[in-house]
């Protein structure tokens, strides 16, 4: 796997991790970083101080190149806090060119994005539309240039990260000090992050070792001899970075392909179960057609689903009584097919005119005793009736007497003011047909269901 980065926001600095070889070269290029750089680079580098000659404290954000050896080095952080009457280094330790964003308060506390250019010098010109910053942490992240750029500037910013304007551009040899005047004495358009949010205050990055006066390299007696090492080095590391990041897109690419491919099948299958849902013309469901009355054990069908009956009979039955089920559902199980073939209860619903809900449960598994890889068949349906108010007394009277003139069948085995029970055979076997209430108040249901199992 390639090298990646990684951000310890705690100690506002991101460390670089990944292959074991990937460290130990990381480790000699430092190494040889400080012993092999000819004295040319190191004048590269200078010193230079950016002071606050206002009333209010200046926050500024950086994205530093290193235009010597280590071409391809860049790194952002921020912010940076200046208050009035002082001066801070606006060169972070091993940059030269950078990039400069200013922040400051308004009259009402608000922070604000300065496009500024400092009193004793032209400048030159920030090139770039926007960076990116983060308004809630303070950060430093190291990177190629290609990436830094590619992430922070004149880019979509990254996760936490919000666009703002910069001003100028420092490069190599310019001026030691840049003087600046803000304060907070009047109101100016306040600056909002992605999510419209304004601030009050930013968050500073704490001063360490990459602030200070130390250069970033330094020469010694054998620089000359060891700089040819170096060079032969750092062409092996480029080499390895160019195809750790190929392979490293090449497997981008090949997940986001299989992603697609995925998710391309779960909407042909989505498809597919919304066909299947489909109303058939009335010769197709004439076979299905719930009965107003049944006299014999084998006719019985709730919602048009009989037991032992086929897999497919049974999808068809329910959608030709006006039934229907999540067409994701039925994909996410794998299919039509799939969905129903299983061990779990497959539900589908129905909304009446009255607005009740009506339910059909069906349990499929393969027959009694049948062998492995038999069809599956209807074991249990189940009718569910949530009506939309309380069930009183004369309506249990009326679905009772409905239930016994429907089912006129079988033999009566219970019978109470809850429920009625009768035993149904079903080619030779014993089935049972049930009616059953569910009472929370005296006088009062809440709903009913019928089952045949």
């Amino acid at each position: 796997m390639p090298a990646r980065l990684m951000t310890d926001y705690a100690n506002g600095q991101e460390l670089f991790v990944g292959r074991p070889v990937a460290r130990i070269l990381l480790c000699l290029i430092g190494m040889l970083t400080l012993v092999a750089v000819a004295p040319a680079h190191a004048q590269d580098i200078k010193r230079s101080d950016l002071c606050n000659q206002g009333t209010a404290t200046l926050y500024f954000t950086t994205v530093g190149e290193n235009t010597g050896l280590l071409s391809a080095g860049a790194m952002t952080q921020g912010f940076s806090a200046v208050p009035p009457d002082s001066c801070v280094e606006i060169v972070p330790y091993g940059m030269s060119r950078v990039i400069l964003t200013f922040f400051k308060k308004d009259s009402r506390g608000l922070m604000t994005n300065l496009r500024i250019q400092p009193q004793n010098t032209d400048g030159e010109s920030a090139d770039y539309q926007l960076v990116c910053v983060n308004p809630t942490k303070p950060w430093r992240i190291f990177g190629t240039t290609g990436d830094i750029f590619s992430r922070f500037v004149n880019a979509d910013c990254p996760a936490g990260f919000s666009p703002a304007i910069p001003s100028w551009i420092h490069t190599p040899g310019g001026l030691s000090t840049y003087n600046i005047s803000v304060d907070s004495n009047s109101a100016a358009v306040a600056w909002q992050d992605r999510q419209q949010r304004t601030y009050q205050q930013l968050p500073a990055i704490r001063q360490s070792q990459m602030q200070t006066d130390n250069v970033l390299v330094q020469t010694n007696p054998y620089a000359e001899r060891s700089h040819e090492q170096a060079k032969v080095l750092f062409g092996a590391i480029d080499d390895w970075l160019q195809r750790s990041q190929a392979e490293a897109q090449q497997r981008r690419a090949q997940a986001w392909e299989q992603q697609r491919r995925r998710r391309q099948q779960f909407e042909n299958e989505v498809d597919k179960a919304e066909q299947s849902l489909e109303t058939p013309d009335d010769a197709a469901c004439a076979p299905y057609m719930e009965k107003d009355r049944y006299t014999r054990d084998e006719d019985v069908a709730l919602s048009g689903v009989k037991l032992k009956m086929a897999l497919m009979d049974a999808h068809r039955a329910l959608v030709c009584n006006g039934f229907s089920a999540d067409p994701q559902a039925i994909a996410k199980a794998g299919g039509v097919e799939r969905f129903w073939a299983n061990t779990r209860e497959k539900v589908f619903r129905k909304q009446l005119e009255n607005g009740a809900t009506l339910f059909t449960d069906v349990e499929t598994r393969p027959p009694r005793g049948a062998p492995k890889g038999a069809d599956y068949v209807v074991l249990t349906v189940r009718i569910r009736y949530r009506p939309p108010q309380l069930i009183s007394d004369d309506e249990w009277s009326a679905i009772r007497a409905d239930f016994k003139r429907k089912y006129d069948v079988g033999r009566k085995r219970a019978e109470n003011q809850l429920a009625i029970h009768r035993r149904i055979k079903i080619d030779g076997e014993q089935h049972a047909l049930k009616l059953d209430a569910q009472a929370y108040r005296p006088g009062q249901r809440t709903s009913y269901s019928i089952t045949m199992l």
